[in-house]
């Protein structure tokens, strides 16, 4: 194994200045290292080299360029070639890694892009997981901003959202600010008598998707009869009147339906009742 970065850039890699919006000269270098990466015949030579060229990038690019180059490269994830999709994704991940921070501005934007992009994904692409961990990270570096984002999309909760609302719950660092928060939105916030709440109807949904990970599972012993009197008053509040009409309908029994099968996905409690 070799580093690729070695070859095309010296010991004394220069860093990036906050305050110079024109990228530094010694971007040039990374042209050969793009080639190196292009002409490496074995896949992890080439996985590794993208990450190693994120990392450089990540210091010689300028705030004002990344806020461009971000959202432009998301779309890449989609490419024809399977390798270059998965680069791509390599990429937007090392990038993010490293720039998370800078992105308060334009999270919200990221976001969007990265949900109609993983619409388009098969189920089984590799790509999904380095998306979802590029994600994790704007979730840990903006976690309000992009969980009331979520939580603020229109229903029904779609494929890719719930994704989403897996990685996010299911990395160590976020687990129980994801669950705290979705636990809170569903409590705390008033129920319309003769429409649905599409902010609690999302929140609902989006505990039903997480319960069953293994993170969740492993909080059940802080966390189980919380969820339990919560999922038990949700039911509640969706039975009420709505509405005439056959699309009105269908949302009251999504709502239901998203009750009871966050019931049946909370484990059984083993401790003391």
């Amino acid at each position: 194994a070799y580093p690729l970065c070695a070859l095309a850039v010296s010991d004394e890699r220069p860093c990036r200045n906050p305050d110079q919006e024109t990228p530094s000269e010694a971007l040039k270098t990374v042209t050969q290292l793009k080639k190196l990466i292009a002409d490496a015949k074995i896949p992890e030579d080439r996985h590794r080299g993208v990450s190693e060229l994120a990392e450089i990038l990540c210091e010689l690019v300028s705030e004002k360029e990344m806020t461009t180059l971000l959202p432009f490269l998301i779309p890449g994830i989609n490419d024809s070639s399977e390798e270059a999709a998965y680069g791509t994704a390599q990429m937007f991940k090392g990038l993010v890694k490293g720039r998370a921070n800078e992105t308060s501005e334009y999270v919200e934007k990221l976001l969007d892009v990265i949900l109609s992009e993983l619409k388009k994904l098969a189920k089984d692409s590799p790509v999904i997981e380095e998306v979802l961990g590029a994600t994790c990270l704007l979730g840990k570096a903006h976690f309000n901003t992009v969980i009331t984002h979520l939580l603020g999309l229109r229903l029904p909760v779609s494929r890719e959202a719930k994704l989403v609302y897996c990685a996010l719950a299911a990395d160590e660092g976020l687990t129980t600010q994801v669950l705290d928060r979705v636990l809170d939105v569903i409590n705390t916030n008033p129920i319309q008598k003769l429409e649905i709440t599409p902010l609690v109807c999302v929140a609902t949904s989006a505990l039903s998707t997480i319960l069953s990970l293994p993170a969740v599972e492993g909080l059940m012993d802080k966390y189980y009869f919380t969820i339990f009197s919560t999922l038990v008053t949700r039911i509640g509040t969706a039975a009420g009147k709505l509405p005439k009409g056959k699309g009105k309908a269908v949302t009251k029994k999504k709502k239901v339906t998203d009750c009871v099968a966050a019931r049946l996905r909370l484990p059984r409690h083993t401790g003391d009742r």
